[in-house]
């Protein structure tokens, strides 16, 4: 298994312990103050070959007895809020700092966190202990710590909540920089606006990525359900890589291990292609691995990779739920601006 597995995790890794603990600080030594939405500021995000619209929130609130209001940093291609909304504001009167009381920074921590948790697993169960790749895998997260240590070191940085006050700094420039930037939307009626591009898109956007997600995740069972009766009747053995194979795209280039083992049970040689591949070998050819094998169809089997043999489910039904949420809320939207114009005709 590529060292580059065990990079990507730690970086994930780290990424996730910094949003976590950004959170954490943020939701234990903040004041919660109450807070309304007083606007949207619409900013147009373009890229080469396309644009979108992105709404930002504009909050009021009231903290230690001064009127105050800040943009958020976060936003989104629907409004996440309604105009005269109440919300809960994270304040610090010590840093002068404010926040949206939302979870979306534990939700992406900890997003970070579990895939910097899954890289590593991969790469340590498929990890082969010699004295070279030891030196190399230390020598790798010694050189991904100094690097760190060298940002933190170029920033004065030296703790925790330094790291802390220079992201408070960095959130109030952007702000500032952002603050007039846009069109502000003060107007409800506006933002449920159904002649808005964006608006329009909901009506097709919302079913049609609700249904995806129901379809993914109803396949996400159904192979779930075939993997599990493979693995309860499934024997081990052992097994030699013999060869890759290789499937080219635009994205590249994926190496398919194709294994040859031989079967205690019908006294013969059975080669077959894992069902996995990525974009760097995975194995060595000639490295002996274990595979499990169907005992009534030979030809079914796989390399026994621990917890990465539901890498299939898992990743069908994270891409379901995704989906089934997004959809949901996008479709929730939708009614709720149809029943806006109902109730204001617009």
């Amino acid at each position: 298994m590529s060292v580059f597995l065990l990079l990507f995790g730690l970086t994930f890794g780290l990424a996730g312990i910094v949003v976590l603990w950004d959170y954490i600080t943020v939701s234990t030594t903040y004041d919660i103050v109450p807070g309304k939405v007083k606007a949207f500021r619409k900013r147009q995000k373009r890229s080469r070959k396309s644009s979108s619209t992105i709404y930002y929130p504009v909050i009021e609130y009231i903290a230690y007895g001064n009127k105050k209001e800040f943009q958020a940093n976060s936003g989104a291609s629907w409004p996440m809020y309604d105009i005269g909304e109440q919300v809960e504001v994270y304040y610090s009167k010590k840093y002068d700092d404010e926040r949206v009381n939302s979870k979306m920074s534990a939700i992406l921590g900890s997003i970070f966190c579990l895939v910097g948790l899954v890289i590593c697993y991969i790469f340590w169960s498929n990890f082969e202990m010699t004295f070279f790749s030891l030196i190399t895998v230390v020598g790798l997260s010694g050189a991904v710590a100094w690097f760190f240590g060298m940002l933190l070191r170029k920033k004065e940085i030296k703790s925790v909540p330094e790291l802390t006050q220079k992201v408070r700094n960095y959130r109030k420039k952007k702000k500032l920089n952002n603050d007039t930037d846009g069109d502000l939307i003060t107007a409800q009626s506006e933002l449920m606006n159904p002649d808005h591009p964006e608006n329009k898109n909901l009506k097709i956007v919302g079913p049609v990525f609700t249904i995806v997600g129901l379809l993914a995740i109803c396949g996400a069972i159904y192979f779930g359900i075939n993997r599990w009766d493979f693995l309860d009747r499934a024997l081990t053995t052992e097994s030699t890589v013999v060869r890759f194979s290789q499937q080219t795209d635009d994205d590249g280039t994926t190496y398919y291990p194709v294994v040859e083992f031989h079967s205690p049970t019908s006294n013969q040689w059975i080669t077959f292609r894992h069902d996995v591949g990525s974009s760097v070998p995975s194995y060595e050819r000639g490295a002996v691995v274990p595979v499990l094998y169907d005992p009534d169809d030979i030809g079914d089997a796989i390399i026994d990779e621990g917890l990465w043999n539901w890498f299939g489910p898992i990743l069908i039904s994270v891409i379901g739920f995704s989906f089934f949420f997004l959809g949901g809320t996008l479709t929730l939207q939708w009614i709720k601006m149809r029943r806006f114009q109902k109730k204001v005709p617009i």
